[in-house]
């Protein structure tokens, strides 16, 4: 009981910021928001589950509850019919998650680890950088929200079906995995197999062989109860364009990989001058160290038998499995987890089924947050070990202080997401206007991004409808085109539901009656009660109808599909089922079982009363000290730039382009040198200096000399952050805020290993017309902004052993040639030009740029044929050259024809271009004569 009471104080860290009145102004708030007021209206017509949202899609209706999972809908919807506006509804519903996170992730670890550790396991995995994103800053995917928040459940009541012997659980079991079910489809994808997974684990751990049959019935159970969505899901797919190339081609998941970097990063304050502040894809370092402390007292074995003897049985007479094979398991799904997260999964997303549906590869950060949880919450077994040697009752004994300090660590790492930066905004009960304005002005269509639900049917996604004057007008909608209908039709609305439209028509000739509305197979249409077919109008894929003469009655209904029909009762049946295991294992069940799940203090290892009073009083008092002192008299955790600059940029800059945008400056994420293949990671900094109307893209490009070509490349459409799909539209920045903009540029496999500029810009997209940048007397000097050198080098260095003809020269103290090779045809054949392979090595910065000569001279030394340039082809100029790096510098010697046939020589060297000087080469027999290098002979002719 205390343990659970202790997880409940813990949460109101993570709570207090929804305390403000509003919901957090975050993408995809809205979007669940007329979701669950779409479901609610149509509650209100009497249909309890529809599959059609008809006001949706600038309301010709759309086929939404078909495919998105419906549970938080009906969580929040529910919440509404209670008494709640819809605003209130969602945010109850994001407290809701919270506490299934904590008591969870609370019930899971204590079956394994033991209460204490629980506790802090339970922290872990509410207080994540993720959580917070998800919840307050960027996210508002409340779905996604609710699926990782049923993950600890799931595996609780599956360790207690097959671990403890506990059948009465298969009823957890079964709710469980069906709520994961109807909360996130990608989510329930990616769980799945963890789950069968850890079932066998568990079974094959515990050797609980026979406990397949009451796992396999509570999944069983959990697909049956959810088979009503899940199943037409599969089917109706083929009916809307939710394919994996429709996906790629719109939200391609290879952009959104995250780095090592990324995954460890270290939460800082979020920037109130920033429209999308910096907040990284990070595990949490705190949860990460805890996590390595388990890991690491596992590597080593008397540490591990010190940290086994720690734990401690959760009931008298049930001992847990083996501990130790856990920890191993949850490393394991980090491993997996994080691997999926990085550019190095590509090819199991580019073959696995279903996968790239999910776009963003980030979404694994549940599994890992939660394998990261237990992890973290094992490393207290380790001080649970350690006893007080006086023998006398402490409240104060190493694991008590060990779990205070570690569950202080774990939520103070991310107290600086505690303070959103964007105001919370007041929805209150939005109107069915309302909706309609956030479309139009988004084309957010049917509250999806991409119209990923759009009958396939349809060629073009409208932008909007005839429909919207009367919508935004609050006028009744009527769905019948009557500017269609010939001047003698009359036609009746006899009754209107949100799934049928009824009419009454006379007319004195055959018509065809159009409906504002898309068109499905779902979709009937009975005319005088007998069937008719539907005819799909283009290019929007609208319904029509053939009328003929005469006065009909005209019924349009959305109906079941046999197959919809079918599953509704298979999951009717499960419920039946489900009800059946519930009475009888209740007849079985102990009475002592009753408060066994909030963890009751007779249970070895939990708290004691008195422990339990230390730690929530210390919750409580860090609680209010936040509430009263923290929050109103510090900027503790908090930051904002002074206006028109950006607090620990790198690279600080005023760059005015056209009197419009100011460049602030940039940071070199990834670093000054990129490896061939990798990805150059760079953050811009913009700040409006005017209202903009134009929605500007930024560039980023890879130049290189001597003419400065582009060689690769990085378009953002809208400035802003592509990972994350948090991009900021220009024409609503605003002048008080700058934007941050993330570029990782790709690096061609194929692209020379030299030194680059990078520059960036902002452009017009349909005019490609870029903004100038202004002098401080106002000209304009460059269409670009040059940021500073970066070098390439090679993706796998090549290793002086590795060269085909190895030398040893140095010129000017400076520079190694190591080898060479050379590329030549059969010149007995006839005369031709032939390439020449220089491989170079600077010893130290080369302070001066030098030429590279390379001679063809007979016996006598006469010239028949030469190149001379600057190292590869003018790219890479000696004083660019990173000392010890190997350059490949190729040269195409261009010969007389008129050569005669003989033996030649083949002399290379260094000259400074300025004055003609050739550097000094010293070879394994001493200086050469004339700084010239000999590097072999050639026959020419027979």
């Amino acid at each position: 009981m205390y343990g659970a009471v202790l997880v409940l104080l813990l949460l109101t860290f993570a709570l207090s910021p929804l305390l403000r009145s509003g919901l957090p102004s975050m993408a995809d708030v809205p979007i669940h928001l007329y979701r669950t007021m779409e479901l609610v209206r149509c509650w209100q017509d009497g249909v309890y589950y529809p599959r059609w949202a008809p006001n949706l899609a600038f309301g010709y209706g759309y086929p939404l509850f078909d495919f998105a999972p419906p549970l938080p809908y009906f969580i929040a919807g529910l919440f509404h019919v209670l008494g709640t506006d819809f605003e209130t509804a969602i945010k109850s519903l994001a407290v809701l998650c919270f506490l299934l996170y904590g008591l969870g992730m609370y019930l899971f670890a204590r079956e394994v680890l033991g209460v204490k550790p629980a506790l802090l396991a339970a922290a872990a995995y509410v207080y994540t950088p993720f959580r917070f994103r998800e919840a307050l800053i960027y996210g508002g995917n409340y779905p996604q929200i609710l699926a990782m928040a049923l993950y600890p459940w799931i595996l609780w009541a599956f360790h207690k079906i097959i671990a403890q012997d506990r059948p009465q659980y298969i009823v957890a079991g079964a709710l469980s995995y069906a709520g994961l079910m109807l909360s996130h489809n990608f989510h329930a994808l990616v769980f799945t197999p963890l789950l069968l997974a850890y079932a066998v684990y568990l079974m094959w751990t515990t050797k609980k062989w026979t406990r397949a049959r009451e796992a396999g019935l509570a999944l069983a159970l959990g697909l049956g109860l959810s088979a009503f969505f899940w199943v037409p899901v599969l089917h109706d797919m083929q009916w809307t364009p939710t394919q994996e190339d429709f996906y790629l081609s719109h939200t391609d998941f290879h952009q959104r990989f995250l780095s090592p970097r990324d995954l460890v990063a270290w939460p800082v304050p979020l920037d109130a001058s920033a429209d999308d502040p910096y907040l990284p894809f990070s595990l949490g370092p705190a949860i990460v160290v805890l996590a390595a402390i388990s890991l690491a007292a596992l590597a080593v074995d008397p540490g591990y038998q010190l940290w086994r003897k720690g734990i401690q049985p959760n009931h008298p007479t049930t001992q847990p499995p083996n501990v130790r094979w856990h920890l191993l398991f949850f490393a394991f799904v980090l491993a997996a987890s994080v691997f999926m997260m990085l550019p190095a999964s590509a090819p199991v997303w580019e073959n696995a089924p279903f996968l790239p549906i999910g776009e963003f590869p980030w979404r694994l950060m549940g599994i890992a947050n939660l394998a990261s949880a237990f992890l973290a919450g094992a490393s207290l077994c380790f001080w649970s070990a350690i006893r007080d040697d006086s023998g006398a009752v402490s409240n104060l004994q190493p694991p008590t202080i060990a779990l205070m300090l570690s569950v202080a660590i774990v939520v103070l790492s991310v107290a600086v997401y505690f303070y959103p930066t964007r105001p919370f905004i007041e929805y209150d009960n939005p109107s069915l206007q309302d909706y309609f304005r956030y479309e139009l002005s988004t084309q957010t269509m049917g509250t999806t991004v991409i119209g990923e639900y759009m009958p396939v049917w349809a060629r073009e996604i409208p932008t909007t409808s005839p429909l919207m004057p009367a919508y935004l007008a609050g006028q009744s909608v009527e769905k019948l085109n009557r500017e269609e209908l010939p001047v003698s039709v009359q036609a009746q609305l006899v009754e209107h539901t949100v799934v049928s439209d009824r009419y009454r028509f006379s007319s004195d000739r055959s018509f065809t009656a159009h409906f504002y509305t898309f068109y499905f197979p779902a979709w009937r249409a009975y005319l005088d009660g007998q069937p008719i077919e539907i005819q799909i109008t283009d290019p929007f894929a609208l319904i029509t109808v053939p009328v003929p003469a005469g006065e009909h009655e005209l019924l349009l209904r959305f109906e079941n599909l046999p197959l919809w029909t079918a599953m509704n009762a298979l999951s009717a049946v499960a419920l039946l089922a489900v009800l059946a295991v519930w009475v009888l294992q209740s007849r079985k069940r102990r009475m002592a079982e009753g408060a066994e799940w909030l963890g009751y203090p007779g249970s070895a290892g939990a708290f004691s009363r008195n422990q339990a009073l230390l730690l929530g009083g210390v919750l409580l008092l860090l609680f209010l000290v936040k509430v009263l002192v923290v929050d109103p008299h510090t900027t503790w955790f908090r930051r904002r730039s002074p206006v028109g600059q950006v607090v620990g940029v790198r690279h600080p800059a005023r760059v005015n382009l056209d009197d419009k945008v100011l460049f602030q400056g940039y940071d070199l994420v990834s670093g000054d040198t990129v490896r061939q293949g990798d990805d150059l990671h760079v953050r811009l900094y913009w700040l409006a200096l005017q209202p903009l109307d134009v929605n500007y893209s930024s560039f980023l490009h890879l130049d290189a000399p001597p003419d400065y070509a582009t060689w690769a490349t990085s378009d953002n459409v809208h400035p802003g952050d592509p990972q994350a799909l948090t991009d900021v539209p220009s024409s609503n920045w605003r002048t008080s805020a700058y934007v941050r903009d993330e570029h990782r540029l790709e690096v061609p496999l194929d692209i020379p290993p030299v030194q680059y500029l990078l520059r960036v810009g902002l452009y017009e997209q349909s005019t490609g017309e870029r903004l100038m940048v202004l002098a401080d007397d106002g000209s304009a000097t460059d269409d670009s902004i040059t940021l500073q050198p970066v070098r390439v080098i090679r993706a796998k260095p090549v290793s002086p052993r590795q060269l085909p003809h190895r030398v040893e020269y140095t010129l000017g103290g400076q520079i190694e040639l190591l080898g060479y090779d050379l590329e030549i045809e059969n010149w007995e054949l006839g005369i031709g030009d032939f390439e020449l392979i220089l491989y170079w090595r600077a010893k130290a910065v080369v302070e001066n740029d030098y030429t590279v000569f390379v001679h063809l001279v007979d016996q006598g030394g006469k010239l028949w044929g030469q190149s001379d340039s600057v190292p590869m082809k003018g790219m890479y100029p000696t004083s660019a050259w990173l000392p010890g790096q190997l350059v490949e510098d190729r040269h195409v010697i261009q010969v007389d024809p008129a050569v005669p046939s003989g033996s030649y020589r083949v002399l290379v060297g260094l000259y400074n271009p300025a004055t003609l000087e050739r550097l000094e080469a010293v070879g394994p027999e001493g200086a050469l004569p004339e700084g010239t290098m000999t590097l072999t002979e050639l026959r020419i002719g027979n």
